[in-house]
């Protein structure tokens, strides 16, 4: 299926709005009091002991605020897993990760994971940003900037 020139710019604008708004909600939650990272390490793992790491260090320097949530990231593993795409565009769903920080020297720091999700959710809403999320503290939340049905595959890409 080929698309005219209208339908792929309404497509880009689709994606760019869908950017700035995770940007948006990622620079709230850092005002509430998370670490908020995009495409942050490889994979979450790495990701969780970077940021584990770094918790520790705020704590032992006594720079680790009162007001500390927790963490929300995403890998650039959980921006490939999934991907949709439209003619020649694609445009990549993003899984979030969240939670309290669990630091080998000074336990776990933060809200409950089920709260975490919560105020995530509340940030991506405020920006109006898709999302989908069971509300279980043990799923990932899932970017979704296209919701729907997605038409055939492309070669360009897009990400979000």
């Amino acid at each position: 299926m080929t698309r005219t020139h209208a339908e792929k710019n309404a497509i880009i604008e689709i994606a760019e709005k869908a950017k700035e708004g995770l940007n948006k909600a990622f620079r709230a939650l850092r005002k509430q009091g998370f670490i908020a990272r995009q495409n942050y390490s490889c994979c979450r793992g790495c990701a969780g002991n970077e940021i584990a790491n770094q918790v520790t260090a705020k704590i032992d320097a006594g720079k680790l605020k009162d007001t500390f949530k927790g963490a929300v990231f995403t890998t650039r593993q959980d921006q490939m897993f999934e991907e949709s795409r439209y003619g020649s565009l694609t445009i990549h769903k993003v899984y979030l990760a969240y939670g309290p920080v669990d630091t080998a020297k000074h336990g776990e720091q933060g809200v409950s994971t089920k709260e975490a999700g919560d105020l995530v959710v509340a940030a991506l809403k405020e920006a109006g940003v898709s999302f989908e999320w069971d509300g279980d503290g043990d799923s990932c939340i899932l970017v979704n900037p296209c919701p729907g049905e997605w038409p055939e595959p492309g070669a360009h890409t897009l990400r979000v």
